[in-house]
């Protein structure tokens, strides 16, 4: 009962056991493409962006992911569409990202924690209701805490037990910055993967609602029947 009141007591006057950090705004460099989506697209507030808040074995961690899903966002709209709006008053479409990480699994025998973290842009056509595109990506994020716990305690030569008001502060602060590095990796790949999907299914953003005329022909003379088509030089969609 006294270590337990003494970790208690140390966890409150140092911050240590209590991890605040957030992933790197600015790491993601999207993947190359010479190829834009001839549309206007404008970013949303993120607000299904959520920060990675979990705790465990005495530890609690508590990481911003906003900034760095809203700038890779950013980037990936920069790199897939040919111009970039701020709202539906100057843009065709309003890409939402989402982002979240859910407890998938746990081994007691290793202490090895696992993790689903889901990120997906969401695009909405200005004007009408309901997702028009959805692209998502899901990566398992795999945590053992042992090999921390073993190097601490062998550097000591005493039981992480008997360490722990010392040892713990220590553990906490490893694992949050391996948390933040493995989520910098998660997010990269996932942003790639998403970026690919996009361009890949370009046809959902270039093709007008209802209708089989892709941007590629427009302003060759050939209208819907209703004279309507895409100016592939300004990404709107008119009448004549």
């Amino acid at each position: 009962m006294k270590r337990l009141i003494i970790i208690f007591i140390i966890c409150l006057l140092l911050p240590a056991c209590a991890y605040n950090g957030a992933l790197n705004s600015s790491a993601y460099s999207p993947l190359n493409n010479p190829d834009k989506i001839p549309v206007t697209v404008a970013l949303g507030g993120g607000g299904k962006v959520m920060p990675i808040q979990q705790g465990a074995q005495g530890m609690s961690f508590d990481i911003g992911t906003k900034d760095a899903v809203m700038g890779a966002s950013q980037k990936v709209l920069n790199n897939a569409f040919s111009r970039i709006g701020t709202s539906c008053v100057d843009s065709q479409y309003i890409a939402e990202p989402s982002f979240r990480l859910s407890f998938a699994d746990m081994n007691g025998w290793t202490g090895r924690y696992s993790y689903d973290s889901d990120l997906c842009l969401l695009f909405y056509r200005c004007g009408q209701d309901g997702v028009i595109a959805e692209h998502c990506d899901r990566q398992r994020l795999d945590f053992n805490p042992t090999p921390a716990n073993t190097i601490l305690s062998f550097i000591t030569g005493l039981s992480l037990f008997t360490l722990a008001p010392i040892t713990m502060p220590i553990i906490t602060q490893i694992a949050g910055a391996n948390a933040v590095e493995t989520g910098n990796q998660t997010l990269g790949r996932s942003f790639d993967i998403i970026q690919t999907d996009i361009i890949r299914n370009r046809n959902k953003f270039v093709t007008p609602p209802n209708e089989g005329i892709p941007a590629a022909i427009s302003h060759s003379g050939r209208t819907n029947k209703d004279g309507c088509h895409w100016d592939h030089k300004t990404g709107t969609y008119h009448c004549h």
